[in-house]
């Protein structure tokens, strides 16, 4: 579930601990989230009914705040959206901080009744936004909004290098970046050509790409270890983007 952000205790808070109000749940109690209570990360997606044990009180701003662990229950009865969008935004799904006081009550025991997300189309149906790695690598495979990242196979490489040839100006100037010794030495060079990787290439190595090096003689090797220069920013970023993808 959604992390909040939230100062750790003493960041912010002024008061001397005398003035601070006393702390209603202690760490290690389970406890309840009201209803109405929303998570601020992910459109106000309602929180109403999930219980978690208290990881850690504190005061955030001179309020008492709490840091939660979902029970397995509550993680097992909550609706799939709620762990698609941790695993989207890189967030924990099974903890959430910074609750309020007023946002909780201790757990009684009763059987769970989760508040329902209600229409989750806002998230299925939304742009891909050039913004989000995860969105522009949706945009080389095609897919829509929440989809899984494909895998690095056969398949997905071949996908990827179509989707290079066609946005990706060549011949560009860039260095080889040779990473068998210790100095990781940068070899100047002109990438001229990107393999199909029916003809070279691998789910290890990735795509491979040749050249010619300022001497005349050629290169081959992964693009992985292509630094190109002179790229415009955009195409740059598609490059970024593929080894990003290939080294997840």
């Amino acid at each position: 579930m959604s992390k909040k952000k939230t100062a750790k205790k003493g960041k912010s808070a002024k008061k001397t601990p005398k003035e601070l109000p006393p702390l209603k749940f202690k760490a290690g109690q389970l406890v309840q989230v009201n209803d109405g209570v929303a998570c601020e990360d992910f459109e106000s997606l309602p929180l109403g009914g999930w219980v978690g044990k208290v990881t850690e009180a504190r005061h955030y701003r001179g309020k008492p705040v709490y840091d939660l662990a979902w029970t397995k229950e509550t993680l097992a009865a909550a609706h799939p959206i709620y762990a698609i969008l941790s695993d989207e935004h890189d967030l924990r799904e099974d903890e959430y901080n910074g609750l309020r006081e007023d946002e909780l009550q201790p757990y009684d025991g009763a059987p769970l009744c989760l508040a329902d997300p209600g229409d989750i189309s806002r998230f299925q149906n939304r742009p891909l936004s050039p913004k989000s790695e995860k969105d522009r690598l949706r945009m080389v495979f095609g897919l829509k909004p929440l989809d899984p990242i494909p895998e690095v196979d056969s398949d997905s490489l071949r996908q990827y290098w179509r989707y290079l040839t066609q946005n990706i100006t060549l011949p560009f100037k860039a260095y080889y970046v040779d990473q068998s010794g210790w100095d990781n030495k940068k070899i100047p060079f002109t990438c001229e050509k990107l393999d199909d990787p029916k003809d070279e290439g691998d789910e290890h190595y990735g795509l491979f790409c040749r050249g010619k090096r300022q001497n005349g003689s050629r290169l081959i090797c992964p693009l992985n270890d292509v630094d190109p220069v002179g790229l415009p920013k955009e195409q740059k970023q598609i490059l970024d983007d593929y080894c990003q993808w290939t080294y997840q």
